[in-house]
């Protein structure tokens, strides 16, 4: 996974693939609409994101609040994350503000894997 784009070498946590028989989504209200979008890989810290619509609040820098992190029948996670890179159809985006009951949550989750 080493041929990310170079914002990758920023981030404190590795990103661990998503299974397509353990499917995670990050459920969020976008344009009105309540979506569940596809996560490709997911860390503790933040996650890759698979959505090829446009949309405007899923541009560089814009924070997207109480979204729910949906781990696969494991439980859910609430958390504001941060668009941080798009590249159609991917958007990559950092958990802000996350609790540590939270992180440890995502951090068993991925463990479990």
């Amino acid at each position: 996974m080493k041929d990310e784009t170079k914002g990758d070498e920023r981030r404190s946590g590795e990103r661990v693939p998503m299974r397509a028989d353990k499917a995670v989504y990050l459920e969020i209200n976008l344009d009105g609409s309540g979506v569940a979008i596809l996560v490709e890989n997911l860390s503790s810290d933040g996650a890759s994101l698979i959505y090829p619509e446009e949309s405007p609040l899923l541009q560089t820098g814009n924070s997207l609040k109480e979204c729910t992190l949906s781990l696969a029948g494991t439980g859910d996670v609430r958390v504001n994350p941060i668009v941080r890179w798009r590249v159609w159809p991917k958007v990559g985006v950092q958990f802000d503000k996350i609790g540590e009951d939270a992180r440890n949550q995502i951090a068993r989750f991925l463990q479990n894997k």
